[in-house]
């Protein structure tokens, strides 16, 4: 699969025991293109990654508006060697959070681990976005949950107020789009469309 939009990792080591004068970053850039961005916190034993991929819902348009989101949720649905149950209790038994988070040029995945479990929860993260594998009796039930976060958020009024911002500054361009998707598009859509949208971008 190709790999041409690189990945920004942000890791938030928080150790337990230790005072830090000041917060700062280090940026380390890996052989194979991805951006590591490393801040240190002494003071829980935890660590946080978070997985950046740029692509959001500004690479779509009105044939495949809120894919980005779609693919979001799917990736939460099962890998070639876990399924989607075993993913959920590996994750629950190691104490991880795992979310992730759709915007309109990024997509975001977290991981938050006690720091003796980072590598399973790192090995979790990784086969969750390389790996994914969209099972076709999970993909309409997804469809079915987004097409009701849709109607949740019409019915909220910063919705309406975010849909005439965009309509004056943005009309005729992605930003345009809701993030989420439209509900005919997200109908409509197909599991090959998403995973030809994965397999560009990640």
């Amino acid at each position: 699969m190709k790999k041409y939009i690189s990945f920004i990792f942000t890791l938030i080591f928080l150790l337990w025991g230790k005072d830090l004068p000041a917060v700062t970053a280090q940026n380390i850039k890996l052989s194979n293109g991805f951006e590591v961005i490393l801040i240190e916190n002494h003071q829980s034993p935890v660590i946080s990654c978070v997985v950046t991929v740029k692509t959001g819902a500004s690479n779509e348009d009105f044939s495949n508006s809120g894919v980005s989101h779609m693919l979001e949720h799917l990736l939460f649905n099962g890998t070639g060697k876990r399924t989607q149950e075993e993913l959920y209790r590996e994750t629950d038994f190691y104490g991880i959070y795992n979310n992730a988070h759709t915007d309109m040029d990024y997509t975001n995945y977290i991981v938050l681990v006690e720091k003796s479990h980072i590598e399973k929860a790192l090995d979790i993260q990784s086969d969750m976005l390389f790996n994914s594998i969209f099972p076709e009796n999970k993909f309409e039930k997804e469809k079915g949950i987004i097409l009701n976060e849709i109607a949740r958020d019409v019915s909220e009024p910063s919705s309406f107020e975010d849909e005439l911002f965009n309509l004056r500054f943005f009309n005729g361009t992605p930003y345009n789009l809701p993030v989420i998707g439209l509900p005919e598009t997200i109908k409509n859509i197909s599991r090959e469309q998403v995973k030809e949208y994965y397999e560009r971008y990640y």
